[in-house]
């Protein structure tokens, strides 16, 4: 794809922690086809006790496009920011160590960023899943049951402006202009990130042209820890940008407390455990109907979604009251934190 005239030195950015078994089928799809060397692929590697680094040094050496770079601090945005600081490019483009980009990714990418102006664009997130745990999840994440409504990308199938996308391709310049990725967001540094470009008046594109396919987590406990981690950071990411707050965040953690507080008096106050009970059979109504109808598409079973819809659920409201005492003086003192800027970290 040219752009002005001029094809655009892209750099891919590739965070990874032991994903030896699949590291080489992602970066061999995304060079398939492009045999320009104005596409260099850089994998930052969090010290991986797999075979990754050795993977991605054999790659390199067939390959002079692609580089392995350290990360010491070994959480993702310490590894795009180290990889961003590596690259050369004009477009900085992120893909994940376990996905599976579409034919021609890098190439849609740069198209719907020419056409539409826009400071990042992502496409569509098509989840798979191995096992009964990824198959529920994918079908559940699927759900506006399962992760919200509204216009997410998750939920969308046509081209939009939209708050955040997933992984993402912006113009080496958003960086110079509002920073690299907050260190401190261990997770949800992607919507701090997006929330940041909204801030300083820029898009967000989703563009369906734009496709990778997302493994799913492999296991129920895994779920739970993701969406966990991902109700933590919420408040952390809240507290520095607070146009992210949508009731969305706020209703698992609604549903977590509610259950809890009436567990509580239930064992002094006879009724609370009516309440208990009622907002169980109601949540699983609720989520029984929402899982028959995504079910079927990713050959997941009711209850394995419905089982599904209770992780991210569980996981996503306990984590957001975790994060409500975690961070608590936060809300008071250093609110924003430090963002390291490109330059700084380069030099």
């Amino acid at each position: 794809m040219i752009i002005d005239g001029i094809r655009p030195h892209v750099s891919v950015i590739i965070p990874t922690l032991n994903e030896a078994s699949s590291i080489e089928t992602v970066v061999r799809r995304l060079l398939t086809g492009i045999s320009s060397t104005t596409v260099e692929v850089i994998v930052a590697d969090g010290r991986s006790t797999d075979a990754t680094r050795e993977r991605v040094a054999g790659l390199a050496v067939a390959d002079p496009r692609i580089r392995l770079v350290d990360n010491p601090d070994r959480v993702t945005p310490a590894a795009l920011n180290a990889a961003i600081a590596a690259s050369h490019g004009d477009v900085i483009l992120r893909m994940d160590g376990h996905a599976e980009p579409e034919p021609g990714y890098v190439d849609a990418c740069l198209s719907v960023l020419a056409a539409s102006g826009a400071w990042c664009v992502g496409g569509t997130m098509r989840k798979v899943g191995t096992t009964r745990a990824a198959r529920g999840a994918a079908a559940a994440t699927s759900s506006p049951f399962g992760i919200g409504g509204g216009r997410r990308f998750h939920l969308q199938d046509e081209p939009a402006d939209l708050d955040s996308v997933w992984l993402g391709c912006w113009p080496r310049w958003v960086f110079e202009r509002i920073g690299l990725f907050d260190p401190e967001m261990i997770r949800n540094q992607d919507d701090e990130f997006s929330q940041r470009i909204l801030d300083a008046g820029g898009r967000i594109r989703f563009d369906p042209s734009i496709s990778a396919a997302y493994i799913s987590r492999a296991s129920w406990r895994g779920l739970v820890r993701q969406y966990f981690g991902y109700g933590l950071f919420k408040v952390r990411a809240v507290q520095k940008r607070p146009r992210l707050l949508r009731f969305r965040h706020l209703a698992p953690a609604a549903l977590v407390g509610s259950l809890v507080t009436t567990g509580i008096l239930s064992v002094t106050t006879p009724w609370a455990l009516v309440v208990v009970g009622a907002i169980s059979v109601a949540w699983l109504v609720v989520a029984a109907r929402f899982a028959r109808n995504v079910a079927d598409e990713f050959e997941a079973g009711v209850v394995d979604v419905v089982r599904a819809f209770a992780c991210l659920h569980a996981g996503y409201g306990a984590g957001m009251w975790v994060g409500l005492i975690r961070f608590a003086p936060r809300w008071f003192i250093d609110r924003t934190g430090n963002v390291p800027r490109l330059e700084a970290i380069a030099d």
